[in-house]
């Protein structure tokens, strides 16, 4: 069953995070979904193990093929109390860049008007619009040393069309949930109330090229270690989703605690790119300390 919904949300008891790292559609060799879940409570963030989760599983596969929130929310075990918070940080791009849209909707290079996109080679090929979307070029341009994986051009395009598809039909199932940038932000409207569950686009790599992020011991709360970390990789990438779900509610005022790092929000992004950022989506990541000053 959904959570319920609390306006109360600073007063939560406990808030959870859930880190899904997206494997292919088929998953085989070592492209596989994988789970990670934390809790946030009096005690600081601690992982929670999941008893219906063990070895390499596909996530669809798991749920029959009819991917519901209800049945994520089951699956996971937990006995979550109305005051609740969940938010799940999704290792997949959950949306495509405005002119891939266009291109593949209308069968058009671009709309009229718009700059022809650059073809480049190396670190000029972030600028290519019909490859690389706003958020992807923030990141490049403000905090990682190479380019980051495009759903275009690089070999995540089927991980993209799986999230996304099982998140719409997760939506259509009558599942509650909040995921930005796409949906307009409920707790900027007075008496509005908060969701319960949140889903956002999350990035290990650009997480972990974060100093913020990498060097906050709060995250690895004191004599409470995650269950085997040192895992495979596509389990070690579901805990930096799950980490950076933490960092974000952190930023946005579910959690209240100043010593969680902050995330880049869409905000930060040049105004005039917004408009675009809200169909393209937005990688939530952690900000580097200087960022921060």
């Amino acid at each position: 069953m959904d959570l319920e919904v609390s306006a109360d949300f600073r007063c939560m008891s406990r808030c959870w995070f859930l880190g899904w790292d997206v494997g292919s559609w088929m998953c085989s060799g070592t492209s596989w979904d994988a789970l990670r879940l934390l809790c946030y409570d009096e005690n600081g963030l601690a992982e929670v193990h999941i008893a219906n989760w063990q070895g390499r599983v596909n996530l669809l596969k798991k749920m029959k093929f009819q991917p519901k929130l209800a049945s994520l929310v089951d699956l996971l075990g937990v006995q979550f109390q109305a005051k609740d918070k969940l938010v799940i940080g999704v290792d997949a791009p959950l949306g495509w860049p405005v002119a891939f849209q266009e291109l593949t909707n209308s069968g058009e290079r671009l709309t009229s008007g718009k700059e022809d996109p650059q073809f480049g080679v190396g670190d000029s090929f972030i600028s290519n619009p019909l490859v690389y979307r706003k958020t992807e070029q923030f990141l490049k341009n403000e905090l990682l040393p190479r380019r980051p994986l495009s759903a275009v051009a690089d070999g995540i395009g089927g991980h993209a069309s799986k999230a996304q598809y099982m998140l719409k039909c997760m939506r259509e199932s009558r599942g509650i949930f909040y995921c930005p940038p796409f949906d307009r932000p409920p707790f900027d409207i007075p008496g509005n109330e908060i969701p319960s569950v949140t889903i956002i686009e999350v990035y290990p790599s650009a997480s972990k090229a974060s100093d913020s992020y990498t060097g906050k011991s709060i995250l690895w709360s004191e004599g409470r270690e995650y269950n085997n970390f040192e895992q495979r990789e596509d389990s070690i990438d579901a805990m930096h989703c799950a980490l950076t779900a933490a960092c974000y509610a952190a930023t946005v005022g579910i959690l209240d605690d100043e010593s969680i790092p902050k995330v880049w929000l869409p905000e930060d992004a040049e105004e005039n790119n917004l408009i675009t950022i809200q169909s393209e989506g937005w990688i939530y990541c952690p900000k580097p300390s200087l960022a921060c000053l």
